[in-house]
């Protein structure tokens, strides 16, 4: 094999790996942001809470340039755009059980 078709198949593995990797962590983080509005009682309405509350406020910039990517934000918003997650009009946000029971995303995380 020469060498310019190893670099080839090093880089397209890289590829492949990164992607895995990626979606990996984003499903990971589904999880995890389904966890905390349940540890935290966010099921309903009346119990919603702010995201500040929850635990899961974007971190300040500085605090982000040292640690690895946070994928919470996103599988928030994947949540939200698939209205599992959901906002009350004083701006506090719950977790639809219903919602997540109904949703392909409660079998693609593994959500128990």
């Amino acid at each position: 094999m020469t060498a310019t078709a190893v670099i080839v198949l090093v880089l397209v593995l890289l590829v492949v790996a990164a992607f895995y990797v990626s979606r990996f962590l984003g499903l990971r983080a589904v999880r995890m942001v389904v966890s905390v509005f349940r540890k935290q009682g966010a099921t309903d309405p009346k119990s919603a809470k702010s995201l500040d509350e929850l635990g899961l406020a974007p971190a300040r910039l500085m605090g982000r340039m040292f640690k690895g990517r946070d994928y919470r934000p996103q599988a928030l918003r994947l949540l939200g755009r698939a209205e599992i997650i959901r906002a009350t009009e004083e701006g506090g946000l719950y977790l639809s059980e219903q919602a997540l029971e109904n949703s392909h995303i409660k079998k693609v995380a593994g959500i128990k």
